[in-house]
């Protein structure tokens, strides 16, 4: 910028421009005070420190944590903003306790949660006075989408929130077990799991029921999800490796055994006499012989036999999946 050959200010075309930014290096002199932008300002409250110098006298009362500034709870309402250039005047006369990040909602015609919906706010301005009657217990998000027509799900259909103000009384008579059967499903709109749509989100998962079965099928063209074609196809290949691989192993033990017992070649006597050599050593020496099978392979072979039996009830559940 040939007018502020030592300004580093990124966004060139801010500097200037009507509005007086005080992001970064916009608000110094090197940037001539952000092209003129913030002269007034600056000379009105000069230790007015806010990230948006333009909203101060703006009509409406901001007020809130910035981003910018750390440690200051309402840096815009302050004596050194005047109380943001005069915006907060009444505001603050009427509650003068209440410190919220938009007070211009307090009073707006809808009740807000939370710092909003207190005494030190008036309890919204007035806004929560009804709901906070009505549904004494109701905690939730957004209060004002109690009872606006839609069924809403989590803690708005809830008897402490009159099941979301009577919007989901329709669909609880229709579908009376859906908190039993979905539990943790956590969704916007009841209604829409199992619907005969498939649809994406939180409503096509595990906790929903892949919206209800809508997206099991893989009939919809959108955001489908073909759950038992993945668990046949990669779960079942697993489970036939790992049955091969107990299956082969409890071969190879029958195999070595019969190998042992049949002696060298000397068939069933000379395995039998190996036997009894075997409980001679042990008597002579207290200990067996190496040749004798261990208590450590028989566990071995239970330990095979039990994992046979568990891969193939997991299997005939897989198989069964599939045909449904």
């Amino acid at each position: 910028m040939q007018d502020y050959p030592n300004c580093n200010a990124y966004y060139t075309s801010l500097i200037g421009n009507g509005n007086c930014d005080n992001n970064g290096v916009y608000n110094t002199a090197e940037c001539g005070f952000d092209g003129g932008d913030c002269e007034e300002i600056n000379a009105k409250y000069p230790n007015c420190i806010v990230a948006f110098p333009w909203k101060i006298g703006d009509g409406n009362c901001d007020g809130g944590v910035d981003s910018w500034t750390a440690g200051d709870h309402d840096p815009y309402n302050t004596v050194e903003c005047g109380f943001d250039g005069g915006d907060c005047e009444v505001f603050n006369v009427k509650y003068p306790n209440c410190y919220v990040n938009s007070p211009s909602l307090v009073g707006n015609g809808r009740c807000n949660s939370g710092d909003y919906n207190t005494a030190e706010c008036g309890f919204d301005g007035g806004d929560c006075e009804e709901f906070n009657n009505k549904y004494p217990n109701c905690n939730v998000a957004f209060p004002y989408l109690i009872g606006d027509g839609y069924c809403y799900g989590g803690d708005y259909n809830t008897a402490e929130c009159g099941f979301d103000g009577g919007d989901c009384e329709n669909f609880n008579e229709k579908y009376p077990d859906f908190n039993a059967k979905y539990r943790y499903c956590n969704v916007d709109s009841p209604s829409l799991v199992g619907d005969g749509d498939c649809d994406g989100g939180n409503y096509n998962t595990f906790e929903c029921g892949f919206d209800g079965g809508d997206c099991i099928s893989g009939t919809s063209t959108e955001n489908s999800f073909p759950v038992w074609s993945v668990i046949g196809g990669a779960a079942g290949a697993f489970l036939f490796i790992a049955i091969g691989i107990v299956i082969w192993k409890r071969k190879r033990n029958t195999s070595t055994l019969q190998q042992e017992i049949a002696g060298g070649g000397g068939g069933v006597q000379a395995g039998n006499a190996r036997i009894q050599g075997n409980y001679q050593s042990i008597a002579n020496n207290g200990a067996p012989s190496p040749s004798a099978p261990t208590q450590n392979e028989t566990r071995e072979q239970k330990q095979h036999n039990r994992r046979f039996k568990i891969l193939t009830s997991i299997l005939q559940k897989v198989r069964f999946c599939q045909q449904q």
